[in-house]
């Protein structure tokens, strides 16, 4: 399967690239690079001594700082928990979220994370065929969310298509820290932490074969805004705890519905046809899902995770790969679907970026709604390039 594996990989950047809209300037240089760099990580990361030990090293951090969000989340909501029950979603997974978002802001507010950051996108912008601004976007996202966005307001007005495809991508091809830990709980570290990492560089990829590479006047004048405000540390600390039940009240919320929705349909397509509607979405992915290295005795059931994942969200996904019953796929497949659903490539995003970016700049934000279906497409590509190139490591 490793060997199908790099046909997927193979077969993903052609798609990429076919569907460019700027393809006299695709440099297939830095795409290279990049491609070697991702299966780089996903080897030592996933293959490794060193990646074991720093995979178990983040893990033991996660699970120190759960066991202090765990202390406050029982603190208000112990009282509540069902005897018997071995997790909770709501209580378990996105309760935590609100102290992780708030040690972000901490991170954010003593100025760690903006130089940490800021110096990665320029390392990057050194090769990966783009400018500095996109380059920050990318790193950035997954660490400051909106943050990102708003530190780029001022380069709007004169940005590009190319550059604001690559800025809007940013937030949909990939995931937060804040949601780290809770993707932890339901998948396995090591998945978790090459996908966070992996996602970055496998957007620079689809990038330079959707958009082009860029020439100098594409990055001229770039510059980063510094986001700092002049609220006070316990201010700051406030906001984002706020901004961390918030985002765990809107998955929740998206999380019922959707699973609700889902097994309403289900139920429909079973009376009607005699088969669930995951299971004949599951036939229609599986062939994507054999590309990503996935056997066929175990494709329909990952397709039908993975159409999960882009008709609802990643947590609705996540949730049902982590309760399928055991040997039902191997802990291959398990690897490999669990990368292709850690993004935030959904419908939903979509609209939630242009919703971002509208705020700032309306016309801006109106443009990215007009390409809303490449940027949901471009943002899979990502999920398969990398699932595929997992597929070929493990």
């Amino acid at each position: 399967m490793q060997f199908i594996g790099i046909v997927g990989v193979a077969l993903f950047l052609l798609i990429a690239w076919a569907g460019s809209f700027n393809r006299s300037k695709v440099r297939m240089k830095p795409v290279m690079l990049l491609l070697i760099l991702n299966f780089v990580l996903a080897y030592v990361l996933l293959n490794t001594q060193v990646g074991e030990t720093l995979i178990r090293g983040i893990a033991t951090a996660s699970d120190f700082i759960f066991e202090a969000a765990d202390e406050g989340v029982a603190f208000v909501f112990g009282g509540i928990t069902n005897e018997g029950v071995p997790s909770q979603f709501f209580i378990d997974v996105l309760l935590p979220i609100i102290f992780i978002s708030a040690l972000v802001g901490i991170l954010n507010y003593i100025k760690i994370l903006p130089i940490v950051v800021n110096g990665i996108g320029r390392f990057f912008s050194k090769f990966n065929g783009l400018g500095l601004v996109e380059s920050y976007s990318v790193v950035a996202y997954p660490f400051l969310n909106n943050g990102a966005v708003v530190s780029i307001k001022d380069h709007f007005e004169g940005m590009k298509k190319p550059q604001l495809f690559t800025v809007a991508m940013s937030s949909i091809a990939s995931f937060t820290v804040t949601m780290v830990g809770a993707f932890m709980r339901m998948s396995e570290p090591r998945y978790v932490v090459a996908t966070l990492f992996m996602n970055m560089i496998g957007t620079f990829i689809i990038c330079n074969l959707v958009t082009g590479s860029r020439d100098e006047s594409d990055m001229a004048d770039e510059k980063i805004d510094d986001i700092s405000s002049d609220d006070s540390f316990f201010e700051v600390l406030q906001e984002y705890m706020k901004i961390g039940f918030s985002i765990a009240v809107n998955v929740a919320v998206l999380v019922v519905g959707f699973v609700s929705l889902i097994a309403l349909i289900n139920n429909v397509f079973d009376a009607t046809i005699g088969i669930t509607f995951q299971d004949l979405m599951g036939y229609v992915l599986s062939p994507l899902a054999v590309l990503m290295g996935i056997p066929w005795s175990e494709a329909v059931t990952a397709g039908g995770i993975m159409a999960t994942k882009v008709i609802s969200n990643e947590f609705v996904a996540m949730s049902i790969l982590a309760d399928l019953p055991a040997g039902l796929i191997s802990e291959r497949t398990f690897g490999i679907v669990s990368v292709f659903v850690m993004s935030f490539a959904n419908i939903g995003t979509v609209a939630i970026t242009a919703g971002v970016i509208g705020g700032l700049h309306a016309e801006r934000g109106r443009e990215v709604l007009r390409m809303s279906m490449p940027l949901l497409g471009a943002s899979l590509l990502v999920s398969f390039l990398n699932a595929a190139i997992v597929a070929v490591v493990l």
